[in-house]
């Protein structure tokens, strides 16, 4: 768009000269020439730019035109799965799914899962881990109902499948079947998953025995990160300390900032949501809400902002990945026009986050 307005510009500016020149040659007197050039250097650019801005689709603001694109795939997933109504179409539902979870429309990426698992008459493990994960997305408490079930039964299935073990040790941990969690962690352990979860999910397994007794695990994460170390990106890289504040020990803090000229875009009651992970994919494991309008805001994430039962963030090392989002809607979930940013933070150590993109 701006090499367009520069190119418009240019245009613009050798057409008016090159109808200057005669007028200038061949006006009468002083004061015809003086009004010819007034008319040509005025009148027209003003016309021509009323006339485009009367005629023209395009949306010059970036937040609208973001709604734009998102209400336009939100119509299409609502056509598709209108067009799909009663059809014993099971890839179809299942691709509606995996469409919903790119806009993370849970609810939406539920219900279509929910429609395809039924129409294989329960039996497509991937189906129901999907719809387990849809659900513990649209709701955490879910994963002590349907999604705790259906997680049950897939690892019936599938013992060794990552995505049930996880979300099947985080059900029994929120329901402190404690033997159960630490039966599919460490068996995900095992599995050589990414660092930054290894490290995760020796942590959890060692609290875990450590309750029950038994001598915490050894810090397997150093071999276990080997592979994925490479994939790493380092911690300066996305996330720079702030100057003059060191951190305090078992807690994040963080300095979360807008890139220049997105202030502009924040609507009125709109929310800063900063969520914590251990890894991009991951779920969260803290969550902190502010006011927009506080923006920019030091804060520091504690164990009062931790989602998972006997969580404490001063039993996380290594990097863990930040993403702060303001919510135009103040809704948990992403949406359209909403503004982020993401980046790595170590507990005990401060670090910024720029908010510096806008949700399609």
């Amino acid at each position: 768009m701006t090499l367009f307005l520069v190119l418009a510009a240019a245009m613009t500016a050798a057409a008016l000269l090159l109808l200057m020149v005669p007028v200038w040659r061949h006006a009468a007197d002083a004061q015809r020439r003086l009004f010819g050039v007034l008319v040509i250097a005025v009148l027209l650019p003003l016309g021509s730019i009323g006339t485009y801005l009367m005629v023209s689709t395009w949306q010059w603001d970036a937040q609208a035109r973001a709604e734009i694109a998102i209400d336009s795939l939100r119509r299409m997933a609502a056509d598709a799965e209108r067009d799909l109504g009663a059809a014993d179409d099971v890839d179809g539902w299942r691709s509606l799914a995996e469409f919903y979870m790119g806009l993370q429309d849970f609810e939406g990426a539920a219900r279509a899962f929910e429609r395809a698992y039924a129409m294989t008459g329960g039996q497509d493990v991937s189906l129901a881990i999907s719809y387990a994960e849809a659900l513990a997305l649209q709701d955490p408490r879910n994963l002590s109902g349907e999604a705790g079930s259906l997680l049950d039964e897939a690892l019936a299935r599938q013992p060794d499948n990552p995505r049930a073990l996880w979300y099947g040790g985080l059900a029994a941990y929120g329901a402190g079947r404690w033997s159960v969690a630490e039966q599919r962690w460490g068996r995900l352990l095992e599995l050589d998953p990414p660092a930054p979860l290894a490290r995760l999910l020796t942590e959890r397994l060692s609290e875990i025995r450590s309750q029950s007794g038994e001598a915490p695990l050894p810090d397997a994460t150093e071999e276990l990160a080997r592979p994925f170390a490479a994939a790493e990106r380092p911690l300066a890289d996305a996330a720079p300390a702030m100057e003059g504040s060191p951190g305090e020990p078992g807690r994040l803090s963080l300095s979360v900032s807008l890139a220049t000229g997105l202030e502009t875009l924040i609507r009125d009651r709109a929310v800063l949501y900063v969520i914590v992970r251990a890894a991009q994919a991951g779920p969260p494991l803290a969550v902190r809400r502010v006011a927009a309008d506080e923006l920019p805001v030091s804060l520091v994430i504690d164990d009062g902002d931790v989602m998972l039962p006997g969580q404490r963030l001063a039993d996380l090392s290594g990097a863990l990945s930040i993403t702060a989002r303001v919510s135009q809607t103040g809704d948990v979930s992403a949406s359209s026009g909403d503004l982020y940013g993401e980046g790595d933070a170590v507990v005990g150590e401060a670090a910024r986050i720029i908010i510096d993109r806008v949700v399609p």
